[in-house]
């Protein structure tokens, strides 16, 4: 502004006070009546302002007589539009809605007119949307102009834009309106989305029903509210609608805009209305069915369709409560919906009024009106004068407040800065006191008069209006009107100093200090400074009132008097101190109050929560973390304001502090930790924990490390965290970009990454400390200068110990182990000795770890043994070929010291099979040589097996190596063939130190060496030790026999003699009269006893038997001799089970025992006690099976059926295989079948093998196994039941099936062949063939023995032959039938085609060769004759024959011992052909001496094979020939089979003593007429007392049942009433004719207990017979479910009385599975073993002597 302009505003000012005052006088009103004039000029016609106060003072009430030349004159004034638009809001708020006539003739009249007007241009151009044109220049008045009228006014009117403004008419007009075509044709959606808005914000439920009056006039319900206030709200939506069809009737809009309409208001509704379309109903009698609307039934010209498809779908979808659901007949809702509106009429015969001050309005004078400069008085008051307004004094002085009020503000604005004002003296103050006493005549003056001049004069000429008699009230108004001028803090100052502090001062006022006329310290403050209260000091306010009191002004103090009142003494005792007086300093100046405060506050012994209460407070209020705030403002803040008040900062403080540092930069950050680290010694230490949190968080950027300059990153931590120490390890690594770890890691000297981990808890996360070494480039440098604390050492290991591994030089390899992991390698832990990285070391890195570990690591308190640490190295040496780490063209690696190397001080753990994992035996040989490997095989340790394999590896790398120069525990493994080459002296040698180092010696050795005797005599006996055992027949033959007889003790004690050996010693022995007539000698005999003939066991007392048989030692070596010498010693037994089972309790029964029981034997006893001894047949811990056979078996079953118990581990598990299935409760089947996993099979005889596939199906029934593929989990619960599985489930199950079937006591070809092929496939535990060792054969248990030559070709001879010498070894011991071992040769052989040779190449044969176990693998056919003499045969006979199973090698040795004895062989030679009888032919065999009762055991050894009829016919009748008879052993050893080879006549001839005393011979392969034969000497044997039936007739019926097959149907019908419980399989296996003859009562009364078992074996093809010859109602009081017997005459009654058997069901299932049937070894009804044997012989021999 101007200084002209801010005189002349003065001007007015003055001239408005000059008013004001006169006014104020009560003189006007004459003044004014009496006054005439003209108007003034027409300048405010275009001031807003000024037409705003006109209207008020002259328009407002002319409105209701303005006609229409008034309001034309008006619409042609000289109007600005700002002046139009303030008069056309005037207009809106004064007239109301009501008053439509008049506001539609204002609108036709004057708006319209006059925005039309070309001067005006519609008054568009201060307007900045349609919507802002419509509302300034038509306000209410909008409603009465038309589409067309705005768009003609306004060439860019939107409609859309003024959507919200226009009503429903206009819209409607809106979207037909001509100038709409080609625009957007969705504006109908806008439009109809603006008309249900208020429905869709659910606007209708907040109105009132009550206002709505017009829905019930038209017939709506008055009942029904709801729908009456609801219409309200369609009722826009009618006018909408009404409008838009009558225009479009009217203007006959075209049928394509009509077409395309209707498509988009279809759409629309669909859209919006979907689901509520369906609504039958009636409007004005005609019934509307309810549709979708669709273009061609929704008419847009039709009132009807739009009800029908808009109005009603938004009643049902808007209307609470669906009120469209009541009222079916919509009439009345029609019509309100569409009622037809007032029209808006004007009335135009108004009342006329002459203008304010218009003489003429025709005239071109303009309105006179207020003028705008008002520099006259006079001319204010002509022209107020002049009108004929009836208007009030006290509106004249109102109206002109309001003027001067505007006015006012203007000077203010005057009185800026920029605005320069001419210099003023005061005023004269010439007003009366009355005038003097009036508040707002003073206010009013203070503002026009005085303020300025106040500013502008000096402190010397305030003195006379000081001196004024203002009354307290018009100085508190000078005071308020001078505060609010726009002064700046001087002024403020002056008018303070100059005028209102010395007035308050004065003492000769009426109230001095204006004091009595305010109420309180706060009213004084307000009314008497004002604005001004901030100039002066609360000690200044107290000398000017003596009562002020500061608490009650604080509000109204400035930050400094608030500094003032906070200093007082006591004010800031605690926090609610420190709150009531910062709630009144505003956030603004909260600095300006801290820079005052404190200073004063460092010296303040202030307490922690005041101290705390004003940190809160900056905390709270300051916003310092806002970017606008410059870090300089930040900085004055910590380094002057807050540092009095951080210290005892609290943790929860300590974040928001940091946020106004965080983002800020580098330094300023930088001094808020110093200050925070200068305050450390006073605060708590998670207040410490949470600085050193935040301080991370500024850290963390963005971006990362921003203050971090590429230096020592640990010297950057340290001078970031200061005093607060460095964060652990995991915290510093999530301060480095992932990209700069190695970067920022490496830039720690060793030293400051050793002080990192020595901090206390800075290694938190193992993973994170790799990260560092991972990343740092000195990390041997650090390893080699810093120590650190255990438990950190104890960590950093896994972290270098890649590193250390990697080392490929044998420098850093020895510094790695023995300088920077020294300290470190205590802490190595399993986890990490078998990590991939120590499998993956260096060679060199790793013998150095072998070397730490073998010498220098104490096991103790670790957490894996040497042995664990053995399997890593074995692991990590694994191969299949070159052994790892060597390597022949490397310096490195071409030591042979392999062993010393790589397995050191762990070679005690090495075993035999371990050394094939470390290579080939061709390539490991040449380790076996070097002599420190040697010397570290003799360590205290190593397994004996282990140094033998090393050995043999050392002859086949030089077969010339002297044994002599081996360690003596060497000796124990050297090959017999190197043995063979030392003469006597050294061989004795050899053998003193053997049997003084060696546990176990080869007997291959001992032939070997004993080879090399020459002179046997007493001494070398002596010097032979055990090695006695490898002198030939021919070695023992040549000793003198007294050196024989006196080697006694020695002989006895050793074992391992073959047949041969012990005849030849014992024949010696009598033909030096050893007499056996004491129990001393007999037990003396030792090992030997099994070469005594059984002829002589004959003539032993049976005192002295009896007394041997105490002899454990003697029973042992009695167990090794043949059978027949054992039966002879000992006589039946199993007579005596009744008499044991009585006596003794269940549980006290031995397994020898309880084999023992039968059906027969336990009719006497009690049924508990029988029960009993059933349980105690169960499995028990440390306790041998007891074996059972099927009758037996089933026997007990049928016993405890009834009870069906669940309990099954109770019982032996053979006897489950007979329980009945549907007895077991669902729950229970899996405890079952794993009961039953524990069963032998192979019980079950042919005529029950079915019932594998039944218990298999039923298994699977339970355990849900589909197809043939059995899970593991499976497979553990069937557990023996896989002996059974066949062909596609071995191959298809989970490849544990191959280890349960390792338990298996046969298996078949077909087994065999599938389980050969699931290993092939390498899906095992034991990989690929490719993978196969020696280990593995070990490993697979017996099974190699089933399987053919496709397994075998994946192992080397050596190989195979290393593990056959066991493993034939265990299958001869355990007597494997002999079919099975020349099948397992027959395999081994394939692929091996025998060379035509002259020569032996294959190795001599002796009898070293012979005792080795693998013998005779390694020869074919030709190699074994041509290598093979008649000598060695004769010499080693028995050894052959028991070694030598393939029937080629039999018929050589046959062929040998020919040509050594032509003439046939003796007794002695025979009983030593073993299984090589069998291939004999007649010729041979008749010229064999068979006198012996001992060669005739011999030959008809069951272990040996099974006979051609035709030769064991000629075997026995050879025996007869030479005056033998067939006596009790004889038959005993002759057995079932053999003994049906005889005559008819041969049989007939046997005595009934012999029959009495055999055992139970098994007749079954006899003819009718033998087994008649044998019954016959049978039944004179054991003759039954069919009168006498006690326990004598069961003991005969269980001697003589074997032989029942041959007896008559009178015998068999005696003993179905003697209560015998025949089983079921003696009575299959009677005479079928006696069998049919038998009814259903005899049956029943034979089978006794038994009788159960019929059902199960009914398709047998004899009872099958048997059924069907009898009637089916007999055969049904069995209760067995037999079918297929005969049916009852239809004429015929019974009258017999049958015995009903006890009630029983079928077998659960016949589901038929293929089963691979086992077979059972023996011939024999019943074995037992020999202690049992023994034990029936001492109560034999007891109640003889009783």
């Amino acid at each position: 502004m101007s200084q002209d302009s801010a005189q002349k505003l003065k001007g007015l000012l003055d001239a408005g006070f000059d008013l004001y005052t006169f006014l104020r006088s009560g003189h006007y009103e004459q003044l004014l009546h009496g006054m005439k004039g003209n108007a003034s000029d027409t300048g405010g016609l275009r001031n807003p302002r000024f037409i705003g106060m006109w209207f008020k003072i002259n328009l407002q009430s002319q409105l209701p007589s303005l006609t229409k030349d008034d309001l034309s004159c008006l619409s042609n004034a000289n109007l600005s539009c700002e002046s139009y638009q303030a008069l056309v809001k005037a207009l809106s708020e004064h007239l109301s809605e009501k008053e439509t006539d008049r506001k539609g003739m204002l609108y036709q009249r004057f708006i319209l007119p006059f925005l039309s007007r070309n001067s005006t241009g519609g008054c568009v151009e201060n307007s900045n949307s349609s919507e802002d044109w419509l509302m300034k220049n038509f306000q209410s008045f909008a409603a009465f102009a038309t589409i067309a009228d705005f768009i003609r006014l306004n060439r860019n009117f939107s409609g859309l834009d003024a959507l919200e403004k226009l009503t429903p008419e206009q819209k409607a007009d809106l979207v037909l309106h001509p100038e709409m075509e080609g625009q957007d044709n969705n504006i109908i959606i806008h439009v109809l989305q603006s008309l249900i808005r208020p429905l869709l914000e659910n606007k209708h439920l907040n109105q009132s029903v009550d206002n709505m009056t017009t829905a019930g006039a038209i017939g709506i319900p008055n009942d029904n509210p709801h729908l009456k206030g609801f219409l309200k709200f369609l009722k826009p939506l009618g006018s909408f609608i009404q409008r838009f069809v009558a225009t479009a009737d009217k203007r006959n809009v075209t049928s394509m805009k009509v077409h395309v309409l209707t498509q988009i208001v279809v759409n629309w509704t669909l859209s919006e209305l979907a689901g509520f379309f369906s609504h039958n109903f009636t409007l004005n009698n005609q019934t509307f069915t309810g549709q979708d609307p669709s273009a061609l039934t929704f008419n847009v010209t039709n009132m009807e369709d739009w009800f029908q498809h808009v109005v009603v779908p938004i009643l049902k979808r808007f209307l609470p409560g669906n009120q469209t659901e009541v009222l079916k007949d919509l009439t009345q809702i029609f019509k309100h919906v569409f009622a037809t509106a007032s029209n808006v009429t004007m009335n135009s015969d108004m009342l006329s009024l002459n203008d304010v001050c218009r003489p003429n309005y025709n005239t071109s004078s303009a309105t006179c009106l207020v003028s705008q400069t008002a520099e006259d008085l006079a001319v204010v008051l002509r022209c107020v004068a002049k009108s004929n307004m009836n208007v009030t004094g006290e509106r004249i002085k109102l109206l002109v407040t309001d003027l001067l009020g505007t006015m006012r503000r203007h000077m203010m604005n005057a009185t800026r800065p920029n605005i320069t004002l001419p210099p003023e003296q005061l005023p004269a103050v010439i007003f009366s006191s009355e005038q003097l006493r009036d508040p707002d005549l003073m206010a009013l003056w203070a503002v026009v008069r005085l303020a300025p001049a106040l500013l502008m004069s000096s402190e010397g000429n305030s003195s006379c209006l000081i001196a004024q008699s203002f009354s307290c009230e018009a100085f508190q108004a000078i005071v308020h009107s001078l505060g609010q001028h726009v002064m700046d803090r001087h002024q403020q100052t002056q008018v303070y100093m100059t005028f209102i502090k010395p007035f308050l001062s004065r003492r000769d006022t009426r109230d001095p200090g204006c004091i009595r006329s305010v109420n309180g310290s706060r009213q004084w403050l307000e009314k008497n400074f004002g604005k001004f209260a901030a100039l002066d000091t609360l000690e200044e306010f107290s000398r000017l009132n003596l009562n002020f009191s500061a608490i009650d002004v604080l509000s109204l103090l400035t930050p400094v008097q608030l500094v003032e009142f906070a200093r007082s003494p006591g004010r800031l005792r605690d926090p609610r101190d420190v709150d009531m007086i910062l709630k009144h300093v505003e956030d603004k100046d909260l600095g300006d109050f801290f820079d005052d405060i404190s200073p004063f506050l460092q010296g303040l012994n202030l307490t922690q929560d005041v101290r705390s209460a004003l940190l809160q407070n900056v905390l709270d209020r300051t916003n310092l973390s806002d970017p606008s705030v410059h870090d300089t403002e930040v900085l004055e803040w910590l380094k002057n304001r807050l540092r009095p008040l951080l210290p005892n900062i609290t943790r929860d403080q300590v974040k928001p502090l940091f946020k106004f540092i965080k983002d800020r930069d580098c330094e300023t950050i930088k001094q808020g930790v110093h200050l925070l680290s200068s305050i450390r010694p006073t605060l708590m230490d998670d207040t410490k924990e949470e600085i050193q949190g935040n301080i991370l968080q500024t850290l963390n950027g963005p971006p990362p490390l921003r203050c971090y300059k590429n230096n020592s990153f640990y010297v950057f931590l340290n001078d970031t965290f200061l005093d607060f120490g460095l964060p652990n390890l995991t915290t510093v690594l999530s301060l480095i970009p992932p990209g700069r770890k190695a970067e920022v890691v490496s830039s720690f000297h060793p030293s400051e990454l050793g002080a990192l981990l020595r901090q206390p808890n800075s290694v938190d996360n193992d993973t994170n400390l790799c990260t560092v070494f991972n990343n740092y480039n000195r990390t041997p440098d650090f390893l080699e200068s810093e120590e650190l604390p255990a438990s950190v050492r104890r960590l950093v290991l896994p972290c270098v110990w890649p590193l250390a591994l990697a080392a490929e030089d044998e420098t850093e390899a020895d510094r790695w182990f023995n300088v920077r992991l020294r300290p470190y390698l205590p802490f190595l832990n399993k986890e990490l000795l078998s990590s991939g990285n120590t499998l993956n070391a260096s060679c060199l890195s790793f013998s150095k770890l072998v070397g730490f570990l073998g010498s220098n690591h104490s096991f103790n308190g670790s957490d894996f043994t040497q042995e664990e640490a053995y399997e890593t190295l074995k692991q990590y040496l694994a191969s299949d070929t070159e052994p790892k780490c060597y390597n022949t063209t490397d310096p490195r690696l071409n030591s042979t010291a392999w062993f010393v190397n790589y397995i050191g001080g762990f070679v005690i753990f090495v075993t035999s099979d371990d050394l094939d994992t470390f290579g080939s035996g061709e390539k490991l040989q040449v380790f076996t040589v070097n002599p420190q490997n040697i010397q570290l095989f003799t360590t205290s340790g190593v397994p004996g097996s282990t140094i033998t394999s090393f050995t043999q590896l050392i002859f086949l790398q030089n077969p010339n190596f002297s044994v002599f120069g081996l360690p003596p525990v060497f000796q124990c493994g050297v090959p017999g063939s190197v043995y063979s080459k030392l003469n006597q002296n050294e061989a004795l040698t050899i053998i003193e130190n053997l049997n003084q180092t060696c546990a176990n010696v080869d007997p291959e050795v001992f032939s070997a060496l004993a080879g090399n005797v020459q002179n046997v005599t007493a001494d070398t006996i002596g010097a032979l030790g055990q090695g006695v055992v490898g002198l030939n027949t021919a070695q023992i033959a040549s000793a003198p026999p007294s050196v024989i007889l006196g080697s006694l003790s020695t002989f006895s004690a050793v074992q391992g003699w073959s047949q041969g050996q012990l005849i030849s010693i014992v024949t010696i022995l009598f033909q030096q009269n050893y007499q056996i007539d004491n129990p001393a000698k007999l037990v003396n005999l030792g090992s030997l006893v099994g070469g005594v003939p059984s002829t002589t066991f004959t003539s032993i007392s049976p005192a002295v038997a009896l007394n041997a048989s105490q002899n454990p030692v003697f029973i042992t070596n009695l167990q090794n001799a043949p059978l027949i010498v054992q039966q002879t010693f000992i006589k039946q037994a199993v007579m005596f089970f009744d008499t044991a089972a009585s006596g003794l309790e269940a549980e006290e029964l031995s397994q020898d025992v309880l084999q023992g029981f039968t059906c027969s034997r336990v009719r006497s006893i009690t049924k508990v006690k029988v029960k009993n001894i059933i349980r105690a047949c169960r499995r028990r811990k440390n306790r041998r099976k007891v074996v059972l056979e099927q009758k037996q078996l089933t026997c007990m079953y049928n016993i405890i059926k009834a009870d069906k118990p669940t309990d099954f581990a109770n019982y032996s598990s053979d006897m489950l295989l007979y329980y009945k299935y549907a007895d077991i409760p669902k729950a229970s089947c899996k405890s079952y079948f794993t009961e039953v996993g524990n069963a032998d099979f192979s019980v079950l005889t042919k005529a029950l093998s079915g019932r594998r596939g039944i218990l298999l199906n039923n298994a699977r029934q339970c355990l849900g196994i589909a197809g043939n593929n059995i899970s593991r989990e499976n497979l553990a619960v069937l557990g023996n039941m896989a002996c059974t599985l066949d062909r596609p489930y071995i191959q298809n199950s989970d490849p544990e099936v191959v280890e349960k079937m390792m338990s298996c006591n046969d298996l078949t070809e077909e087994q065999g062949n599938a389980l050969q092929t699931v290993l092939i496939q390498g899906n095992t535990k034991y990989g690929p063939p490719a993978k196969w060792k020696g280990k593995t054969l070990n490993d697979l248990g017996v099974l190699p023995l089933y399987f053919t030559h496709d397994f075998w070709k994946h192992f080397d001879k050596r190989t195979t032959k290393n593990f056959l010498k066991p493993f034939l070894k265990n299958l001869r011991r355990n007597k494997t039938q002999k079919r099975k071992l020349k099948r397992l040769f027959k395999q081994l052989m394939t692929g091996t085609r025998a060379k035509r040779a002259d020569e032996c190449t294959a190795g001599s044969i002796t009898k070293a060769t012979i005792d080795d176990d693998a013998f005779p693998f390694g020869y074919d056919a030709t190699q074994f004759r041509l290598c093979l003499s008649a000598q060695t045969v004769k010499e080693n006979l028995a050894g052959l024959t028991e070694k030598v199973d393939v029937d080629e090698f039999q018929r050589i040795i046959l062929e040998k011992l020919t040509e050594s004895y032509p003439s046939g062989l003796s007794d002695e030679q025979v009983q030593l052909l073993g299984s090589v009888s069998r291939v004999a032919t007649l010729d041979e065999i008749g010229k064999w001496n068979i006198s012996s009762p001992d060669t005739l055991a011999a030959l008809m050894n069951t272990d040996d094979g099974e006979w051609e009829s035709d030769k064991s016919k000629a075997i026995v009748t050879k025996f007869l020939s030479g005056s033998n008879s067939l006596g009790s052993s004889e038959l005993n050893v002759l057995g079932g089979p053999n003994l049906c080879a005889l005559d008819t006549s041969t049989l007939k001839a046997i005595n009934s003593d012999s029959i009495k005393g055999a055992d139970s011979l098994d007749v079954s392969n006899c003819t009718t007429e033998k087994k008649r034969a044998l019954f016959e000497i049978a039944k004179k044997a054991f003759p039954l007392s069919v009168q006498n039936r006690n326990s004598d007739t069961l003991t005969t019926y269980q001697l003589i049942r074997s032989y029942l097959s041959g007896a008559d149907t009178e015998y068999i019908r005696s003993l179905s009433s003697s209560n015998v419980n025949m089983d079921i399989e003696t009575f299959v296996d009677l005479d079928e004719s006696v069998v049919l003859d038998l009814s259903v009562s005899e049956v029943s009364g034979l089978l006794g207990s038994n009788l159960p078992d019929l059902e199960s074996y009914q398709n047998e093809s004899v009872v099958q017979r048997w059924i069907s010859r009898q009637l089916q109602s007999e055969l049904d009081t069995l209760n067995l479910n037999l079918t297929g017997g005969r049916a009852d005459p239809t004429t015929a009654s019974s009258n017999s009385t049958t015995t009903a058997a006890p009630n029983t069901t079928t077998t659960a299932t016949t589901t038929t599975t293929t089963i691979s049937p086992t077979t059972s070894a023996g011939n024999k009804e019943t074995s037992y073993s020999l202690s049992f044997i023994f034990l029936m012989l001492t109560v034999f021999f007891m109640r003889n002597a009783a």
